[in-house]
């Protein structure tokens, strides 16, 4: 594996168009002096991760990270990405601040899903088609802890995982045994569990704490994270629910569905507000909120597009084409790149 300049321009990743859906349209332009936000997209047919800027589509850069980049996750004060490639077998840490991949954690199974804690200190990997989630200290890039959250008696494998916004609990689900565990990160020990109601996906935490919504293959549902109890189901009208993300705020709640499209439901009464037509392409999707919540940002892998969501109208305001088999599986929203 070798280092890839910040500032290459990524050739392979250059759009094709800019479009709305239903209607061709550019992207706005980015105002002098404004703030600017920086998505940093996963090309699986290339090993690499684009750097787009928000408000153009350009990218700014490519950075080489390893074969088969299939999530990312940003550090919480912005200054590193971590990526985890699926065919390396790794984890591979970015500088935002030169764009540059700087570090590499190899992994005893490749990532499904990554978590940050909110220090930034410590990174959560879980294992694809493995049993544990894997704790990395992000200062010394290394795994420091396993936590056996699967069966394996059972059959049972790890999936997705989620971190509460005060960082004390980590919540991993399972894929066969239909189970959410919650995680003590104080000392990576397993609390408490729930079983959902069907095969579970994605997962968000409110602001507060105080709820875990999480989706499966017919819904989305809410758990009491005091209880580890299901409080409310809200069914799903287009099936499997990929992409999950809640509002700064705590009023809204977004999925993005495995074969496109997104819902919008009301967090407070569990009720669906809108859903929002978006490319359709069966294979998953992402959805990642931009910090202030005001923007939501979703990938399509097999449509190989990038939505861009203004959360105030619920109305889809670009999205941007990338070339076939780059398969953005995931996204990192992030401010201008920190100076210091």
């Amino acid at each position: 594996m070798r280092r890839a300049s910040g500032t290459t321009v990524a050739l392979a990743m250059t759009m094709l168009a800019a479009l709305s859906v239903g209607a061709a349209s550019a992207a706005p332009a980015a105002e002098v002096g404004a703030p600017r936000t920086f998505l940093y997209v996963p090309d699986e047919g290339t090993g690499s991760v684009s750097v787009i800027d928000a408000a153009t589509g350009a990218t700014t850069a490519t950075i080489l990270v390893g074969a088969s980049p299939n999530r990312l996750v940003a550090a919480p004060d912005g200054r590193h990405v971590y990526v985890a490639s699926r065919g390396t077998r790794s984890v591979a840490t970015i500088d935002t601040r030169t764009n540059r991949w700087v570090s590499t954690v190899k992994l005893p199974k490749p990532a499904v899903d990554l978590a940050v804690s909110p220090d930034g200190s410590r990174l959560y990997a879980s294992e694809e088609r493995g049993v544990d989630v894997d704790v990395i200290d992000t200062g010394i890039s290394a795994i420091v802890d396993t936590v056996l959250v699967a069966d394996p008696d059972a059959g049972d494998t790890a999936y997705r995982i989620a971190m509460s916004p005060d960082g004390s609990r980590l919540y991993a689900n399972t894929l066969r045994s239909n189970l959410v565990r919650a995680v003590d990160t104080s000392d990576n020990a397993v609390v408490d569990s729930v079983e959902l109601p069907s095969h579970p996906s994605a997962m968000a935490v409110s602001p507060d704490n105080s709820q875990l919504y999480t989706a499966q293959s017919d819904g989305v549902s809410i758990v009491d994270t005091d209880t580890m109890a299901v409080s409310d189901t809200e069914s799903a009208s287009s099936g499997l629910v990929t992409g999950l993300a809640v509002t700064p705020d705590g009023a809204k709640l977004y999925g993005s569905y495995y074969a496109g499209d997104v819902v919008v439901v009301d967090a407070q009464q569990n009720t669906t507000i809108t859903t929002i037509s978006t490319p359709k392409g069966v294979g998953g999707s992402s959805l990642t909120l931009s910090g202030a919540g005001d923007t939501a940002y979703v990938t399509n892998a097999y449509a190989n597009t990038l939505t861009v969501i203004d959360t105030a109208s619920n109305t889809v305001t670009t999205t941007w084409q990338f070339p076939a088999g780059t398969t953005p599986r995931d996204v990192a929203v992030l401010p201008s790149p920190p100076v210091s």
